[in-house]
């Protein structure tokens, strides 16, 4: 679908963006802002935005609204949660984010609210937050598309993704989070889920101090027996010294992943929002139980 938006004249400034929320800034204000901000840091070759917002009881809204502008733009985005505009720049800073939005109203009154952006490290100001209207009213944003959300294709029904039913696994060591992710909905008719349908019944790797994916494996593809990746990844390192994940799912295998090679200061060999993240080696997959629902 074609992205255009056009924003109140007076919520432009020159230092921030400002508005009366319900009035002149509004929950389709803050996508706006995150498409086009996204943009601009994808053009700059960047892929990574923190983000936080402050205590205002529109500010939660208006954080989600505006994460989903930044990942429709392709970023990778870390989200902080509530607190001081100080504490965004120290996250942003600390995690070398291409990128940060504080969603803030300041010291205006309780019915306002705002942005305030920080760009490869410096403040985004002046003829730079202009451009995002320019930006908006004309639609030039990069296509509304990433390496995932591509893998899910027919556009016909809402993008679902997958649930998260079970305890995820941290490697302390190396500083990585093993995510298991369920199947993608809806369950069984996989004609309604054309595609890969990415990230759901893989086993994810993020690292552990910033978010960012580091590699997966989706260990069943086309599910059409609601065959979730379900159980806690084991991490075991073998009396040859092998770094392994070891995962017993739905689908009645025992997998065997290879993690010696993935920690916190890996780096990824995609190209950012243009490629996916490597996949985690697979080792063996052994049956271990009987399979019912198997034809």
């Amino acid at each position: 679908m074609a992205f255009s938006h056009h924003f109140d004249q007076t919520t432009l400034r020159e230092y921030d963006i400002r508005g009366i929320v319900g009035r002149t800034l509004s929950d389709a204000d803050a996508f706006a802002i995150g498409r086009c901000f996204g943009t601009i840091v994808a053009r700059n070759d960047g892929h990574t935005i923190a983000v936080g917002y402050d205590g205002r009881l529109s500010s939660p809204a208006l954080e989600e609204a505006l994460t989903r502008g930044l990942m429709a733009s392709g970023m990778e985005v870390t989200r902080i949660g509530r607190g001081p505009t100080p504490m965004l720049y120290f996250a942003a800073t600390s995690m070398k984010s291409d990128g940060a939005v504080m969603v803030t109203g300041s010291h205006n009154p309780p019915d306002y609210n705002g942005f305030k952006m920080m760009l490869a490290g410096k403040p985004f100001f002046g003829t730079q937050i202009g451009d995002l209207g320019t930006m908006a009213a004309a639609g030039d944003v990069v296509p509304d598309a990433g390496p995932v959300r591509d893998t899910w294709e027919n556009t016909r029904i809402p993008l679902s993704g997958g649930a998260f039913w079970t305890s995820f696994t941290y490697d302390a060591t190396a500083h990585v989070l093993y995510v298991p992710a369920g199947n993608p909905a809806p369950d069984f008719d996989v004609a309604l889920r054309k595609g890969e349908n990415l990230y759901s019944n893989s086993v994810i790797a993020l690292d552990g101090r910033t978010g960012r994916v580091l590699a997966y494996n989706q260990l069943v593809k086309h599910d059409a027996h609601d065959w979730d990746v379900d159980a806690p990844p084991t991490l075991v390192t073998t009396r040859a010294g092998k770094r392994i994940v070891a995962s017993a799912n739905k689908d009645a295998l025992l997998s065997i992943l290879d993690r010696s090679q993935l920690s916190s200061n890996t780096r990824s060999q995609s190209s950012g929002a243009t490629s996916l993240p490597p996949v985690i080696p697979l080792l063996s997959q052994t049956l271990v139980a009987t399979r019912l629902n198997a034809s």
